[in-house]
């Protein structure tokens, strides 16, 4: 057989697109392991769950989707690209509503802490980014770090919904296209 096993081919890309972010929740969880900051730690745990969520998550999508080896690679590039630019957005100071959303979703967590349900529940806009915040600080912990990356994980997960949206509206459309049109954006 040329080139090997089809399993054998396919075990080999998966392995290519899955080392960079195995590598990363390796770096998560030794942040964990040696970090005395309670903040970083939060983060390294949420980054490192997400991760292992993702792994199981994106195999199961993509094996059952016609073009489940490119929604595969593209689900780990947007992974990566997203935390790519996170981690620009910390670096160049371009977080000026993440602290604002930092800021009241602690107050929140220390109302619910306190058994208060929060002012802005049932708000819409802006008011539900805060609920939602304050909710998980009070469920993982104060992480702003840790609380980002989830928002950026909620994030691919809605895009890959749009996906898999086209995919049942339209059967006959190009998938590839979509695909890197939604998950690239």
């Amino acid at each position: 057989m040329h080139g090997g096993s089809a399993l054998g081919r396919f075990q080999r890309s998966v392995d290519l697109k899955v080392a960079p972010l195995l590598l990363a929740a390796a770096l998560a969880i030794a942040v964990v392991l040696v970090s005395n900051d309670q903040e970083t730690l939060l983060a390294g745990v949420i980054v490192s769950a997400l991760v292992l969520v993702s792994l199981v998550l994106f195999w199961s999508v993509s094996r059952g989707d016609p073009d489940g080896r490119a929604l595969l690679g593209i689900l780990w590039m947007s992974f990566a690209l997203k935390i790519g630019a996170l981690v620009f957005r910390f670096h160049s100071g371009l977080l000026r509503d993440a602290w604002a959303y930092d800021s009241r979703g602690r107050f929140i967590a220390e109302q619910l802490a306190r058994g208060v349900w929060p002012e802005e529940f049932g708000r819409l806009g802006s008011d539900v980014i805060r609920v939602l915040t304050g909710f998980a600080y009070y469920t993982f912990g104060v992480t702003f770090n840790g609380v980002s990356v989830l928002w950026l994980w909620f994030g691919l997960l809605g895009m890959l919904f749009f996906y898999l949206a086209f995919s049942t509206a339209f059967p006959g459309g190009d998938r590839r296209l979509y695909m890197v049109l939604v998950f690239l954006y």
